[in-house]
């Protein structure tokens, strides 16, 4: 399970208005939906916040996919180049966490995305969750 958490919305809402704002939720959704394989479940949990649920691939591989993510987005962000995306992300997998159900995937998920949104650069993720960064 990947957690993805916008940054900067509540800055475009007050200065762009929340058009611009849902605008900004959409082009995140697209791009997002475009950047992860058909085969896993791309969704908005609410706000600025994003999951994808994914099934089969390790640590390796969801943080090799993640990073093809970042750069689908970061070439999507340089067409915006006054409202580029910029997001947090995490995930946890069910294969670390074998007493887990979907809810507490996300919660571990979403605890390693929000650990990102105070700092600009990857940190060591807490046990039994996954990689995070801060685009």
């Amino acid at each position: 399970m990947c957690s993805f958490d916008l940054n900067n919305l509540r800055r475009i809402n007050n200065s762009m208005g929340h058009e611009a704002g849902d605008a900004y939720i959409r082009r995140f959704a697209v791009a997002l939906r475009a950047a992860m394989p058909e085969e896993h479940f791309v969704g908005r949990t609410g706000g600025d916040e994003f999951l994808a649920i994914t099934h089969g691939p390790d640590a390796d591989a969801l943080q090799k996919l993640l990073s093809h993510v970042r750069k689908q987005l970061a070439e999507e962000s340089r067409q915006h180049p006054d409202t580029p995306l910029s997001y947090a992300a995490g995930f946890a997998l069910a294969s670390d966490n074998p007493d887990s159900n979907m809810r507490d995937l996300f919660d571990l998920a979403d605890k390693t995305c929000t650990s990102t949104k105070t700092t600009s650069s990857a940190r060591k993720p807490p046990p039994k969750s996954g990689w995070i960064f801060n685009c």
